[in-house]
């Protein structure tokens, strides 16, 4: 270059291309790039090499930075150099036709880069149709956001990757709205720089495929041509039609990309053929649903055809045909949640041409999975959203701390939700289904990482080099919780993302680890560190574990750890060395063993059940009604029952936040152990509270709910009203402890009132009904503040 601007376009010495970084023509060493444009365009029949997509092109070489100031200044390169061409008719800037962007920002959505996404629209305009792929990442981008994937215009094309076994790639992107095609990228064989050719792959592999294929459009026929310099958004959406037309169903695909299928060159090419008869067919064709029962379809107006034949049926049904003069039609009619096959023709010299377009379409109604399109966590909230279904009368959303072992259910007719966090550090569980009419739908099911586990994370621990070829940790149990993790890569194994269990201060639990070896079994010794004051030094007085396995392919210890811990996050981590060692960080590549680091939860909690008061209120041949108090609000309860007079096991009933319990489906005649079991933790059980009881011996049955008696309101302040079908005897009502503070004998009614009056404390009570047929327990809630 001569440093000059010699031929006016604002850039000086664009001779290369351009570099937007370096602000000149510098665009040699892209190791990435390189395989990329090999990819579009090498050459083709030259006998060297490889072949390119479209190998006989001319590509525009265009380098970038990661700023988004330098990407948009890429583009308007391209855009200025194209719009240049249109307005000299050629005789200046480039007919370029398409970009390729094989890179992008994960996780990032297009409301947060406005300008990056309207350049397509401005390019698209201009008559290129841009080409980009989404994220490497196994992710919802219609949920979770992607560039360039996410942006929402009609002149970007997004691209996912296909392997050569005909499968959507796990670590590559996804989206019913956003993700357009998938295209064969894994393990693609392209250039390599310096005179060399290699494996390459990843979406960035993709993409250069359906580049490739919209130059081979646009280079095929007269029609395409032509219509790019009269009209050249409509050629970029015409070129970005055929390709998506085009494509072969993949099952890989299905629900989760716009068209599920991988990019065809042929039938792309084949799409565009149509468009060089006389009679084209409809180009544009957009299928919008109105409802459960209405399809509103439209395409381009073609002034040179008059009339329109628009054939549709449901599967497996007979083809329906109408005529229309207009651009567009609306279908009603229709069965909900079906599927429609449709074709869309051109009527010329009143002959029907057979080159259409078939479609498929569905109708709404179906009782359909939520699908989200808003997923955040952040320190106190996990928030939801999702689109509308149709036929849901309201959702189902179940959510849990990973070890927590009850669900929280929660229903709600809004399509969206905040889930308060209790817990800084761990994972939650969460899945919403559709609760429609008759049935449900599948669950959507999520995990959310809540990683603020303080020093698991924010501390460096030394990470010192050992050989495990030999031996290595294969498992470990602590208490009740395993974890089997193998032979680790490069002797070290780090699992502290989240806690992997609770330990608490003063409390003993057993420690066991299992060696795994090569061949020959040796005599290891085993260490145990906790950083008890997280100072990232693992120091003798926090050394918890220490002994030799003795030639055994296992090691087992109980331990205590002191009541005065400081509670929060630590880690602990534990090692296996062939030699005896003093420091944990002094260790070379050349020392036998491995070590892992886990995150624990260190808990001071006391667990104290001394003073819950556990009682039967009510019992049957069939079944009984317990109830116990809750002094210390315990966050949920474990109930266990045992047949004793079969020496039966105690099988869990159900774990429950209550404070009443009804057991149905007893032997009658029979005695039963019931065990409460209260959870001061989601990890830390109190002693277990035991009751003893026999059912009735009595041949009458109650069948607790075999009527419909209802009692109300509840809560209540003096009366509660009481109405059934069965003529009721008795009411009485018990106090938490089972206790029985107030009776009245009733002649017979099916309907009456109940006062128990103002001298008893607002708190929750036990009403018991005693009918002709059956008995029913009710839990109620005295309140004056009604």
């Amino acid at each position: 270059g001569n440093g000059i601007d010699d031929d006016g376009n604002g850039y000086v010495d664009d001779y290369l291309g351009w570099n937007t970084y370096l602000d000149n023509d510098n665009i040699s060493g892209g190791n990435h790039g390189t395989p990329v444009a090999g990819i579009i365009g090498a050459k083709g029949n030259n006998k060297i090499g490889i072949c390119g997509i479209n190998y006989n092109v001319k590509l525009m070489v265009l380098v970038n930075g990661d700023e988004e100031a330098d990407i948009i200044g890429a583009y308007l390169y391209a855009l200025k150099m194209r719009k240049l061409y249109n307005k000299t008719n050629g005789q200046e800037g480039a007919y370029i036709v398409a970009t390729n962007a094989s890179f992008g920002i994960d996780n990032a959505r297009a409301e947060d880069h406005p300008i990056w996404c309207s350049v397509y629209d401005s390019l698209g305009n201009a008559g290129i149709l841009n080409v980009g792929a989404t994220a490497n990442n196994n992710i919802n981008v219609d949920a979770y956001g992607d560039m360039p994937s996410s942006c929402p215009s009609d002149y970007l094309l997004t691209v996912t990757n296909i392997d050569k076994y005909n499968q959507k790639v796990n670590g590559a992107g996804y989206g019913k709205q956003t993700i357009d095609i998938g295209a064969y990228g894994k393990g693609t064989f392209s250039l390599k720089n310096y005179d060399n050719y290699g494996s390459f792959g990843g979406t960035s592999a993709s993409t250069p495929h359906a580049s490739g294929v919209a130059g081979l459009v646009y280079s095929y026929g007269k029609t395409l041509d032509s219509l790019s310099h009269s009209n050249p958004a409509l050629a970029t959406l015409i070129a970005k039609d055929a390709i998506i037309s085009g494509v072969v169903h993949n099952s890989t695909l299905e629900g989760i990309s716009v068209s599920e299928g991988v990019l065809n060159a042929y039938n792309a090419l084949n799409e565009v053929k149509k468009y060089e008869s006389e009679c084209p067919p409809p180009a544009l064709v957009n299928i919008d649903t109105m409802g459960a029962d209405m399809f509103k379809i439209s395409w381009e107006k073609n002034p040179n055809i008059s009339m329109y034949n628009i054939s549709f049926k449901e599967e497996n049904n007979d083809w329906i045909g109408i005529n229309s003069p207009q651009n567009n039609v609306i279908l009603s009619n229709l069965s909900s949640c079906s599927t429609y096959h449709i074709k869309i023709r051109s009527i010329c010299n009143d002959t029907i041409v057979n080159s259409g377009y078939e479609f498929s379409a569905k109708t709404i109604g179906c009782c359909d999975k939520p699908n989200i399109i808003e997923k955040e966590i952040t320190d106190d909230t996990i928030h939801l959203k999702w689109d509308n279904v149709f036929a849901a009368d309201e959702y189902n959303i179940k959510f849990k701390y990973w070890s927590d072992p009850l669900w929280q259910n929660i229903n709600t007719s809004e399509n969206h939700i905040d889930l308060g966090i209790e817990y800084d550090c761990g994972d939650y569980f969460v899945e919403i289904h559709s609760n429609c009419e008759d049935n449900k739908s599948k669950s959507y099911k999520e995990t959310f990482e809540n990683s603020n586990c303080g020093t698991c994370n924010e501390i460096n621990y030394c990470q010192p080099n050992m050989n495990n070829e030999f031996e290595w940790i294969d498992k470990v149990k602590i208490g009740h919780f395993e974890f089997e993790n193998g032979q680790n890569e490069s002797g070290y194994g780090k699992y502290t993302k989240a806690p992997a269990l609770t330990l608490f201060g003063g409390e003993m639990f057993r420690f066991q680890i299992y060696l795994g070896f090569s061949s020959n079994v040796y005599s290891d010794y085993i260490y145990g560190w906790i950083d008890l004051n997280s100072d990232s030094i693992f120091s003798n007085d926090e050394l918890i574990v220490q002994g030799n396995s003795g030639g055994a392919d296992s090691f087992t210890k109980y331990i205590e750890l002191k009541e005065d811990i400081v509670p929060g996050p630590a880690t602990f981590r534990i090692l296996l060395s062939a030699y005896e060692i003093e420091d944990p960080c002094s260790i070379n590549s050349s020392s036998y063993g491995e070590y892992e680091d886990y995150c624990i939860y260190l808990d001071t909690t006391k667990c104290d059940a001394d003073s819950l008061e556990f009682s039967i209120i009510d019992s049957s041949s069939s079944s009984a009604t317990v109830s116990w108090t809750n002094p210390y609000n315990y966050k949920h309860f474990l109930l266990e029952l045992s047949n004793q007079d079969i020496h039966e096991s105690f099988k869990p009933l159900e774990y429950i936040q209550d404070t009443f319990y009804v057991i149905d489906n007893l032997e009658r005649c029979t005695n039963y152990e019931l065990w409460l079991i209260p959870y001061c933790t989601p990890y830390k059980t109190a002693d277990i509270k035991s009751l003893e009881f026999k059912t009735s011996c009595e041949d009458k049955v109650v069948n607790i709910a075999a009527n419909n008696t209802k009692v109300y309101p509840n809560p209540f302040d003096d009366i509660i009203y009481i109405n059934g079908n069965d003529p009721i005897s008795e009411i009485e009502v018990f106090d938490m402890l089972g206790n029985r503070i107030l009776s009245k004998k009733v002649d017979n009614l099916t309907n009456t009132e109940f006062q128990i009056g103002n001298n008893y404390s607002e708190t929750v009570y036990f009403l018991r009904i005693k009918m002709l047929h059956s008995s029913k327990t009710f839990k109620i809630i005295k309140s004056q503040n009604l």
